[in-house]
Protein backbone atom coordinates (compact mmCIF):
# COMPACT_ATOMS: atom_id res chain seq x y z
CA UNK A 1 0.00 0.00 0.00
CA UNK A 2 1.06 3.86 0.81
CA UNK A 3 2.77 2.82 3.46
CA UNK A 4 5.51 0.67 1.66
CA UNK A 5 5.88 3.35 -0.70
CA UNK A 6 6.19 6.04 1.76
CA UNK A 7 8.97 4.00 3.86
CA UNK A 8 10.76 3.23 0.71
CA UNK A 9 11.26 6.97 -0.06
CA UNK A 10 11.92 7.55 3.64
CA UNK A 11 14.83 5.19 4.17
CA UNK A 12 17.68 6.17 1.59
CA UNK A 13 16.76 10.16 2.93
CA UNK A 14 16.97 9.77 6.30
CA UNK A 15 20.71 7.07 5.74
CA UNK A 16 21.68 10.15 3.60
CA UNK A 17 21.10 12.86 6.33
CA UNK A 18 22.57 10.23 9.25
CA UNK A 19 25.60 10.38 6.78
CA UNK A 20 25.61 14.23 6.50
CA UNK A 21 25.37 14.85 10.53
CA UNK A 22 27.86 11.20 11.22
CA UNK A 23 30.69 11.70 8.57
CA UNK A 24 31.82 14.87 10.29
CA UNK A 25 31.82 13.74 13.48
CA UNK A 26 33.65 10.87 12.71
CA UNK A 27 36.25 12.38 10.68
CA UNK A 28 36.88 14.60 13.99
CA UNK A 29 37.20 12.08 16.37
CA UNK A 30 40.09 10.04 14.13
CA UNK A 31 42.02 13.47 13.47
CA UNK A 32 41.57 14.50 17.56
CA UNK A 33 42.17 11.16 18.74
CA UNK A 34 46.20 10.95 16.65
CA UNK A 35 46.64 15.01 16.98
CA UNK A 36 45.44 16.91 20.15
CA UNK A 37 45.42 20.32 19.95
CA UNK A 38 42.48 22.68 21.91
CA UNK A 39 41.87 24.68 18.71
CA UNK A 40 41.59 21.70 16.33
CA UNK A 41 39.41 20.38 19.32
CA UNK A 42 37.28 23.52 18.74
CA UNK A 43 37.15 23.54 15.32
CA UNK A 44 35.90 19.64 14.58
CA UNK A 45 33.28 19.84 17.55
CA UNK A 46 31.72 22.84 15.87
CA UNK A 47 31.55 21.39 12.45
CA UNK A 48 30.25 18.33 13.83
CA UNK A 49 27.79 19.93 16.01
CA UNK A 50 27.18 22.38 13.00
CA UNK A 51 25.71 19.06 10.78
CA UNK A 52 24.29 17.58 13.86
CA UNK A 53 21.94 20.40 13.87
CA UNK A 54 21.15 20.95 10.26
CA UNK A 55 19.95 17.51 9.91
CA UNK A 56 18.17 17.38 12.54
CA UNK A 57 16.49 20.96 11.53
CA UNK A 58 15.94 19.25 7.73
CA UNK A 59 14.21 15.98 9.51
CA UNK A 60 12.21 18.01 11.29
CA UNK A 61 10.72 20.42 8.96
CA UNK A 62 10.69 17.72 6.59
CA UNK A 63 8.41 16.23 9.03
CA UNK A 64 6.31 19.16 9.66
CA UNK A 65 4.97 19.23 5.48
CA UNK A 66 4.35 15.64 5.42
CA UNK A 67 2.20 16.45 7.99
CA UNK A 68 0.53 19.54 5.86
CA UNK A 69 0.38 17.40 2.93
CA UNK A 70 -1.20 15.01 4.40
CA UNK A 71 -4.28 17.43 5.86
CA UNK A 72 -2.79 17.97 9.33
CA UNK A 73 -2.46 21.51 10.61
CA UNK A 74 0.77 23.68 9.78
CA UNK A 75 3.62 21.83 11.91
CA UNK A 76 1.12 18.65 12.56
CA UNK A 77 3.11 15.18 12.29
CA UNK A 78 1.95 12.94 9.69
CA UNK A 79 1.08 10.11 12.19
CA UNK A 80 1.41 8.61 15.84
CA UNK A 81 3.79 5.96 14.56
CA UNK A 82 6.14 9.28 12.83
CA UNK A 83 5.72 11.07 16.41
CA UNK A 84 6.48 7.28 18.73
CA UNK A 85 9.45 7.14 15.94
CA UNK A 86 11.33 10.75 16.49
CA UNK A 87 10.40 10.23 20.42
CA UNK A 88 12.35 6.41 20.33
CA UNK A 89 14.89 7.25 18.68
CA UNK A 90 15.70 10.80 20.88
CA UNK A 91 15.42 8.00 23.85
CA UNK A 92 17.91 5.98 22.68
CA UNK A 93 20.33 8.57 21.88
CA UNK A 94 19.83 9.81 25.70
CA UNK A 95 20.13 6.31 26.77
CA UNK A 96 23.64 5.23 24.60
CA UNK A 97 25.16 8.63 25.63
CA UNK A 98 24.65 7.86 29.63
CA UNK A 99 26.54 4.48 28.76
CA UNK A 100 29.62 6.20 26.81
Amino acid sequence: GGGALAAARLVPRLAALGAIAGAPAILGAWIGGFAYSPIAAIAFLSVGIGAIFQVAYAVLAWVRSMGVEEGGGAGAFPTAPAAAGIAAGMAVMYLTSILA
